[in-house]
């Protein structure tokens, strides 16, 4: 600021009255308990007036002034957030330590602070997925430390996360005595098999960058159910990367959810988790310094990848997976599931599945029998 003194006025609250910066306008200190709950105090000139301070809240704690909400600016809030990550960010009354701020090229904002030893931040970048689309990544004191991320938006959220509609099989092959549904969710893109027969395809396709979807399709089957499915990471070519030659070059990241439910008796009757096999067909790049190239190629100096064909029977049943690895589970702030997650109540037991890399393996083949339940294995808990 050109005017750093004591009696700059820094900012007007909407009630009509001066904020001002950790001192009195004369330069003095403000003695401790001066400031009231709203952290200002009286005012010769005008009344009132507001102070920052360097302990909470920091800033303007509420109004003491009449407001005029016809000419208040409104601000639409965050919306989707089910998992409640942005619900309670409240500093601690003893106040945080090393607190900086801090804007990057891209129009990102990071709070970087400390506490007890420990040092947390909130950062959030511009989304591609809409206007007013913000993606978040913070570790925060009120959320046990814990590093979460999520895409809010501010107004109505975009088309991609719109609701879906199940779906019904059109496929014929596809026939038995119990009612199901299939649910899933995918970053970015999965096909369901029954046996050799194609139940469901993604409805956004794998070319389409960022496309993060929930679909739902009812059909019958006859106990056991051979799934098979496969599910892919967007990547612009081998070298695994996405947005390539822009600022934003980076590795993908995948994330694969699914439950199926016997409809007529409402019980989950089987989940993505761990005990599903799993191979990885395309993993890319192998040494993630390709991530940093300038003019990535697929296949030279850092953007090595793996690629290999699926094996010629492995939807039908009688296929021998004993030497597939089983899937990983990850968690929900690894995989940050968007647009379409929130649409399905989830059985508790649901896991995110992906291989060992969230960001290298690009494309895998899954399978997973399931018995006629005798009781339920899985539970309904949602």
């Amino acid at each position: 600021m050109k005017n750093q003194a004591s009696d700059a006025i820094i900012g007007w609250a909407y009630d009509g009255y001066p904020l001002y910066g950790d001192k009195n306008p004369d330069g003095s200190n403000i003695p401790q308990g001066a400031l009231d709950v709203c952290n200002g105090q009286t005012d010769e000139k005008f009344g009132y007036r507001y102070q920052t301070s360097v302990t909470p809240p920091y800033i303007i704690q509420c109004l003491v002034g009449e407001v005029d909400t016809s000419k208040l600016p409104r601000v639409a809030p965050l919306s989707g957030d089910t998992q409640g990550i942005r619900a309670d960010l409240r500093p601690p009354p003893e106040g945080v330590k090393n607190l900086t701020h801090s804007v990057a090229e891209d129009g990102g904002r990071t709070m970087r602070y400390s506490y007890r030893g420990e040092d947390y931040f909130t950062t959030y970048t511009p989304s591609v997925d809409g206007d007013n689309c913000y993606d978040f990544k913070q570790k925060t004191i009120s959320n046990g430390g814990k590093v979460q991320t999520g895409t809010f938006c501010r107004g109505s959220q975009s088309a991609a996360s719109q609701p879906s509609t199940t779906r019904v099989n059109t496929n014929p092959a596809i026939n038995g005595e119990h009612n199901l549904k299939l649910e899933a969710w995918a970053d970015n893109w999965f096909a369901a098999y029954v046996g050799e027969q194609l139940l469901i395809e993604d409805s956004v396709s794998i070319t389409t960058e960022r496309s993060f979807n929930a679909e739902s399709i009812s059909f019958s089957a006859d106990y056991p159910i051979q799934l098979n499915l496969i599910i892919k990471d967007f990547k612009q070519n081998d070298t695994g990367l996405e947005y390539i030659g822009a600022k934003n070059q980076q590795m993908g990241d995948g994330g694969f959810i699914m439950q199926l439910t016997d409809t007529d008796t409402n019980n989950v009757v089987a989940v993505s988790n761990k005990s599903w096999k799993c191979e990885v067909l395309h993993k890319a790049p192998l040494n993630k310094l390709c991530e940093d190239e300038s003019n990535p190629v697929a296949g030279q100096g850092y953007c090595t990848f793996m690629s290999k064909e699926a094996p010629d029977n492995w939807l039908q049943s009688d296929f021998d997976d004993t030497n597939w690895p089983h899937a990983t589970e990850h968690n929900f702030g690894d995989v940050g599931p968007k647009d379409g997650y929130d649409e399905i109540n989830w059985d508790k037991n649901a896991q995110f599945v992906w291989g060992d890399d969230l960001e290298t393996d690009n494309t895998l083949i899954c399978r997973a029998t399931i018995e006629q339940p005798q009781h339920s294995d899985v539970g309904s808990d949602k």
